[in-house]
């Protein structure tokens, strides 16, 4: 992954901190591995939190667990995982290693598991902007994958609240001038999914959000879509590969739909594995 300076960060956003007894020079060189356009949510993340993820995930995934529910705790325990919590551990996720992402999911879905499941859908996963995040937890719990409603409800509000625009200036509504979503498109991984889809937008507006997006963050998405298609029991099982194929080229565009199958057909089936044996 290529980590790209900050862009509009203004350290204005409102941020919280943990007491950590964490050796700080380690937390420090954990800091500088995720790049600040990262914490760019609109609640702001937990800076401290986030150090201690990067460190314990190299000396301790395990603990990653019980860290992320006492952050939880200290924070708000009583409206489930706290917006702040979750956008602390979606900004550094793709950051982590294989140990580091299960320690941190299994933290996430552990506060989850005790809320109600539409819940989960409308205020966290739909609100999700790390690709990897998403994926893994919907590969294990398919209960959580959140509906489009809000991705779509945004681009139909874009496009008809702007009937002259070009398809090129509806983007620059979301984009910024390096191809990143700005810093108040809630649910990046939602929107890229959607903004992608022929069925959802059109193949003209499709492709300019193709061609404009950030190629990384793009790649991200459809690995993270390919996976999932790739999973069994989410979308489909290995045995309805074919039928699944096919609704890929019926929903994407068409080069968009090629990059999923082949990362579909690709996939760590490993990690895979041990998401299927997370689930409940």
């Amino acid at each position: 992954m290529v980590n790209k300076p900050l862009d509009n960060y203004t350290g204005k956003e409102k941020r919280r901190t943990v007491d950590t007894d964490t050796n700080s020079q380690a937390s420090a060189e954990g800091m500088a591995r995720v790049p600040r356009r990262m914490y760019q949510y609109p609640v702001g993340v937990d800076e401290a939190l986030i150090s201690n993820i990067l460190v314990m995930s190299k000396d301790d995934p395990k603990s990653l667990r019980e860290l992320i529910y006492n952050a939880h705790k200290m924070n708000d325990s009583k409206v489930g995982i706290t917006t702040l919590i979750y956008n602390s551990v979606d900004a550094v996720y793709p950051f982590l290693d294989e140990g580091g992402r299960m320690g941190a999911l299994e933290g996430v879905l552990n506060i989850m598991d005790m809320i109600r499941y539409d819940h989960v859908q409308y205020d966290y996963t739909s609100c999700t902007n790390s690709p990897e995040l998403l994926a893994d937890v919907t590969i294990a719990r398919r209960i959580y994958w959140p509906t489009k409603e809000q991705a779509v409800e945004a681009i139909s509000k874009a496009v008809v609240g702007s009937p002259d625009a070009t398809v090129g200036e509806i983007v620059d509504k979301w984009l910024d001038g390096q191809g990143n979503f700005k810093r108040d498109v809630k649910g990046q991984f939602m929107m890229a999914y959607s903004l992608l889809r022929k069925d959802v937008c059109g193949n003209r507006l499709a492709h300019e959000y193709y061609k404009r997006a950030d190629p990384d963050f793009v790649e991200r998405t459809l690995r993270a879509i390919g996976m999932m298609y790739s999973a069994p029991g989410v979308f489909y099982n290995p045995e309805e590969r074919a039928e699944g194929e096919a609704h890929l080229h019926e929903t994407y565009i068409e080069e968009v739909a090629e990059r999923i199958i082949a990362y579909s057909r690709s996939s760590d089936q490993k990690h895979i594995k041990r998401l299927i044996e997370a689930r409940k």
